[in-house]
């Protein structure tokens, strides 16, 4: 990720996993990625692990936020 950040904005970066469904072939629970944590700060981990994709799919906001 920290490569990433180097040719890009944070507003372009989304994360996204099969977690927990793929909980069949790894037994592990837990962050599914943790070392976001040390390539984007707490607002900006929110803006990848979130509000990037909703802007990309509008449909997903609840009625009350539009």
């Amino acid at each position: 990720m920290k490569s990433v950040r180097e040719v890009t904005d944070v507003s372009h970066v989304l994360f996204a996993t099969d977690w927990p469904f793929s909980a069949a072939l790894f037994s592990s629970s837990g962050n599914p990625a943790p070392q976001l944590a040390e390539a984007f700060d707490p607002q900006e981990l929110r803006m990848v692990e979130r509000t990037n994709a909703l802007a990309q799919f509008p449909n997903l906001v609840p009625q009350e936020k539009r």
